[in-house]
C-alpha cells in the first residue's frame, strides 16, 4: 500500500511464452493507473537492461491524483503493430494528510 504523494517506481516484468520481453519487442508501452498515464515514448517508462524490467515512474504529483484502489492497465504495441491490453493488478493509495510536494 502506498500513500498519496509518494514517488515511486513500479517495475513491470513482461513475458511471452518464448521468454522475457525486451525493449526490442515493442513500439510502445502504456501503463494507466486511475487517471495517471505513463508511456515508453514519453519517458514515463524506461527499460532496465540489468533486470530486464520496464519501470513506470510515478511522481508525487501523479500519486496525489490516486485515492483508494486503482486497476493497473498495461497496453503493448508490438513491433508487428499488434496491440495487446492486460490487467496487471491493483494499487492501493491511502490519502495523505499533506497535500504538498516535498
Amino acid at each position: 500500500m502506498s500513500m498519496t504523494g509518494d514517488a515511486y517506481i513500479l517495475p513491470l516484468e513482461i513475458s511471452f511464452e518464448s521468454g522475457k520481453a525486451t525493449l526490442a519487442d515493442f513500439l510502445e508501452i502504456e501503463v494507466t493507473v486511475g487517471s495517471v498515464r505513463k508511456t515508453l515514448s514519453s519517458g514515463g517508462i524506461v527499460y532496465d537492461e540489468e533486470t530486464g524490467d520496464f519501470l513506470a515512474q510515478f511522481t508525487q504529483e501523479d500519486t496525489f491524483k490516486l485515492k483508494g484502489k486503482r486497476d493497473v492497465d498495461v497496453r503493448l504495441v508490438l513491433v508487428n503493430e499488434d496491440v495487446i491490453g492486460v490487467k496487471a493488478g491493483t494499487l492501493d493509495h491511502i490519502e495523505s494528510q499533506s497535500k504538498q510536494v516535498i
